[in-house]
Order: structure tokens, then C-alpha cells, then sequence
């Protein structure tokens, strides 16, 4: 049994010693290059502003230059200059849902309050406005 682990180590040296140069993988400067390049692109794609498209009927200076703050299934929250905007998406279906819907309303707005406050912004001092405008009434 010793003899057979002997010799398979001794194969193995033998191996790996005779094997060329040449033959050994390399990591190659293009293969850098082409990651560095893929990696740039990306950054790009993440800090390219999307582009939108404002209808004629619209006056552009109506256009405000919002920052979305964040958004999931519930809310969405824009800021500008200090200011903040929050859409609440809140379903209704039929007249005999609204009181699901102002619940509705008043659980998505104080959790999209609850995300401004864990993230240092004082509600109580900043102006903000409401998308439906019923929910600054609850």
C-alpha cells in the first residue's frame, strides 16, 4: 500500500514538472481589459438619467426635476429641494370598498412616514405633499 502512495506522489512530481511553460494557463491583459470595459459600461448604464418624453400639450416648465427617493408596491417618494411628495397606491375597486381604501390610505402613509423618519428626515419639519390629496387629511 506504501509503494502504491509512493509511487502515485513520484507520478504526480514527475508531472507537474515536465509540464511546459507555455501549457500553464495565464491570465491575460485582453481578458482584464474586456472586464474593466464590461464593468465601465455598467457603471454607465446605472448613472445615465432615463429620458422622458414630454407631451406637446404640456408646458414644460410644468416639468419639475424630482428625485425619487424610493418606491415598492405600496408608496413612492420624490424629493425636490427639501420638499417631498408622496404617491400612495391605495386600490379601490367599488363604492362599498372605501373604508378599505382610507385604510388603506392611512397604513401606506405612515409607512412611507416611518421610511422618511428611519432615514433622518424630520416630518414634522419638511413640507409634504400627498398623491391622492384625501390622504393629507388622514
Amino acid at each position: 500500500m506504501l509503494a502504491v502512495l509512493t509511487g502515485g506522489a513520484a507520478w504526480a512530481y514527475y508531472q507537474s514538472n515536465n509540464i511546459p511553460y507555455s501549457d500553464i494557463p495565464k491570465a491575460s491583459n485582453e481578458k482584464r481589459e474586456d472586464e474593466k470595459k464590461k464593468v465601465a459600461s455598467d457603471q454607465a448604464r446605472v448613472t445615465e438619467l432615463p429620458t422622458v418624453t414630454v407631451p406637446e400639450t404640456v408646458d414644460p416648465s410644468s416639468v419639475k426635476p424630482y428625485t425619487t427617493v424610493t418606491e415598492n408596491e405600496t408608496y413612492k417618494i420624490r424629493e425636490l429641494n427639501g420638499d417631498y411628495v408622496i404617491t400612495l397606491y391605495a386600490i379601490i375597486n367599488r363604492p362599498d370598498q372605501s373604508d378599505e381604501y382610507r385604510d388603506q390610505l392611512r397604513r401606506y402613509k405612515q409607512d412611507a412616514l416611518n421610511y422618511l423618519k428611519e432615514h433622518s428626515v424630520d416630518v414634522t419639519k419638511v413640507n409634504i405633499a400627498y398623491e391622492p390629496e384625501e390622504a393629507s387629511q388622514l
